[in-house]
């Protein structure tokens, strides 16, 4: 292996790892999104039964998943080249 293909792997290294931090980032902010989100519902009905504070546990739980699978995906990608 020369310097050229060395350099050519480095390269492609910190693309996939600054795509993976990129994606994270959006992530971040979709995670901070819906906080607000159901910060805002819990305050829009403070009398929400049982039945919808279960419903926006499970969708943040279910955005909590997704995260969770992009990232694992997104690593396996930047390994597998």
């Amino acid at each position: 292996m020369d310097s050229d293909e060395r350099a050519g792997s480095r390269s492609a290294d910190s693309k996939a790892q600054a795509d993976t931090r990129r994606w994270l980032a959006r992530l971040v902010v979709v995670a901070i999104g819906l906080w607000f989100i159901v910060d805002g519902l819990r305050g829009a009905w403070p009398g929400a039964g049982v039945a919808a504070r279960g419903a926006l546990v499970a969708a943040v739980l279910l955005g909590v998943a997704l995260l969770v699978l992009t990232l694992r995906h997104l690593l396996r990608r930047g390994r597998g080249g």
